[in-house]
């Protein structure tokens, strides 16, 4: 795999990290969790109406998509700044250093755009 095919795999990784089990739990089950620990969580939510389990479906998703960012401010800020490298079977990761953060990109990958829009091999 070539380093710009390395990264494309790793951002879209966190793509596919990007759905919850807690929002798809919400949508099938109309639980959070099957975690003992929740299960207080999940009599509040069998009380709410199928409009307020929209809404904490939507926060769910907002939030998991907030912390893969924040991962991926991270990561860009060490590889930018502290000059860290992801490697891949011995080759770094490509950067496009004059382009789009890691965290750009993955918000461009989840909102559709194809790599095409996001930058040219």
């Amino acid at each position: 795999m070539t380093p710009k095919a390395y990264h494309k795999h790793f951002i879209d990784n966190f793509v596919k990290l990007t759905p919850s089990i807690g929002h798809r739990l919400l949508s099938e089950e109309g639980i959070y969790s099957k975690a003992p620990a929740y299960r207080w969580i999940n009599e509040i939510i069998r009380d709410m109406s199928p409009e307020q389990i929209e809404a904490i479906q939507a926060i769910v998703a907002h939030e998991r998509e907030a912390a893969l960012h924040d991962a991926l401010v991270f990561i860009n800020d060490e590889i930018c700044a502290n000059e860290t490298q992801i490697v891949h079977q011995g080759q770094p990761m490509y950067i496009d250093e004059d382009g789009l953060t890691l965290y750009q990109e993955y918000v461009g990958r989840i909102a559709g755009d194809g790599w095409d829009d996001i930058f040219k091999d």
